[in-house]
């Protein structure tokens, strides 16, 4: 059904809602891909650029609600996508680290194309380390530390602090012991 609506008035593709939230951001969001896939074949490629009033590409939607087989049709599509920030200087992988998305994470982190971004800062000086160590999420981290020597583990946020101070400085002893640990495992390879 899409195909065909896409087909009869194409530029349907590109209209915002009054949130500034686009179809392909609608469909992100949802996690079907078939939509999205019918939505990236009418669309033109500025619609990957599109940010609603949160300052959201739909890529960002996509890897906060954990859709990596959306992220990876929109990658696909249009690569540069991929290096996009929201109105916070973050990445997809930011989105997708602070909420513990493992999936979206290892889909960036196994991508070298995308190594560009694994260290990447938002505006606060955060990694997507940073982010994934401040939410808890320790399937999200170990994502990301999968990376190996690409993942840098010693980068100061804009407050000073390490993805490893803010382990330490976590105020969730099990939490704490679970991201040291994390860390110490990863350091010693």
């Amino acid at each position: 059904m899409v195909d065909l609506v896409l087909k009869w008035k194409p530029a349907l593709s590109g209209q915002c809602d009054v949130k500034g939230s686009s179809p392909l951001h609608l469909a992100s969001s949802d996690g079907d891909r078939s939509i999205v896939s019918a939505i990236v074949r009418a669309a033109p490629p500025s619609t990957a650029f599109l940010k609603d009033s949160d300052g959201l590409s739909a890529i960002h939607v996509a890897a906060r609600m954990g859709h990596h087989h959306v992220v990876e049709e929109l990658i696909s599509a249009w690569p540069d996508a991929a290096e996009l920030r929201d109105g916070r200087g973050r990445t997809f992988l930011h989105a997708a680290a602070e909420k513990g998305h493992a999936p979206v994470i290892s889909l960036a982190v196994k991508n070298p194309m995308l190594c560009g971004i694994v260290n990447a800062q938002d505006k606060d000086g955060n990694t997507a380390l940073h982010l994934a160590v401040a939410a808890a999420a320790s399937k999200g981290l170990a994502a990301l530390l999968s990376a190996g020597d690409n993942v840098r583990v010693n980068i100061m946020n804009n407050d000073g602090y390490t993805p490893f101070d803010l382990a330490a400085n976590s105020s969730s002893f099990l939490s704490m012991v679970s991201k040291q640990k994390k860390f110490a495992i990863y350091n010693s390879s």
